[in-house]
């Protein structure tokens, strides 16, 4: 070997660098960059066309009707999933991952937006990007089923939505917070959001509701709750004595002065029985300004 090679090839095997530059790349343990991609799209894939599959037709869909819609054979289904409850679990989660959003917290607590504005605000958002085709129809199929991750869904909304739509009813209609707990007055709010979730279903169950509806419907579910709600939350109300004879038209008075009579209550008499379009006027042209601008 002549001598100015020989040198060259010293040199370079004695360079790190140069010899870490020239070396070919070694593949990390495990399944290749492209091919670990491709199996995580193939899993999400099934993912999806499991919860397809399943909204349609219901959780007793087998996984052999989901393989032939993949146009993949069973076994390969299953180095993805060990069993069908596994692929489930997967895709109730899936579904029912990030269906609140904080920003409707914030908009369902700010007092400076009349209660009629923020609710109806909230349910438009929420009907359209929560109460949508998937994840209705799962709900329903999931619960049907006793699955507990049903059952979390809807335990789920009443720190959520119905403490926070409760506390501020009683804020508007001028009633005391100290019966925001009130199991009584909790089911009147559940009253509001049953109606909503009945659109959903209406819609994506039975197929009676057009999508252009959804927004006016949602206006009357809400003037109705706004309509009917405070003289029940009044009678349910525990702090002022004899409240189921004369609460309604306490709470009438309060709403129309701006006081506060379930501290104090008024020597004045007033008439034993509101009826509850009077009060319903008196609870907008108190705390309801944009009651005279439509909503939709």
């Amino acid at each position: 070997m002549p001598a100015l090679r020989r040198a060259a090839l010293l040199a370079r095997r004695a360079d790190p660098v140069t010899d870490a530059a020239s070396a070919p790349l070694r593949r990390s343990v495990g399944a290749p960059p492209g091919r670990r991609a491709h199996g995580m799209a193939r899993e999400q894939s099934i993912v999806a066309a499991a919860a397809d599959l399943f909204a349609e037709i219901g959780l007793e869909a087998t996984t052999r009707d989901l393989a032939a819609r993949l146009g993949i054979t069973q076994p390969l289904l299953y180095r993805y999933f060990d069993n069908k409850e596994a692929l489930i679990d997967r895709v109730l989660d899936d579904a029912f991952a990030g269906d609140w959003r904080p920003e409707w917290g914030a908009l369902l607590d700010d007092r400076a937006i009349p209660l009629r504005e923020r609710l109806v605000s909230f349910y438009v958002a929420y009907s359209e990007e929560v109460l949508t085709y998937r994840r209705v129809r799962l709900l329903m199929f999931s619960g049907l089923k006793g699955l507990a991750r049903s059952r979390r869904v809807v335990e789920s909304l009443r720190g959520q939505v119905l403490q926070r739509v409760l506390a501020e009813s009683r804020h508007a209609f001028s009633l005391p917070a100290a019966s925001a707990g009130c199991a009584r007055d909790l089911e009147t709010v559940w009253n509001l959001h049953d109606a909503v979730i009945s659109l959903a279903m209406r819609r994506h169950v039975f197929g009676l509701l057009e999508p252009g509806d959804l927004r006016a419907a949602i206006v009357d579910k809400v003037d109705a709750f706004i309509g009917g709600a405070p003289a029940l939350m009044a009678r349910h109300s525990t702090s002022v004595p004899d409240a189921a004879d004369d609460s309604s038209s306490w709470a009438v008075e309060s709403l129309t002065t701006g006081g506060s009579v379930w501290a104090s209550p008024s020597p004045v008499e007033v008439p034993a029985i509101v009826a509850t379009g009077e009060l319903s006027a008196a609870i907008l042209q108190k705390s309801e300004p944009s009651r005279l601008r439509p909503l939709d």
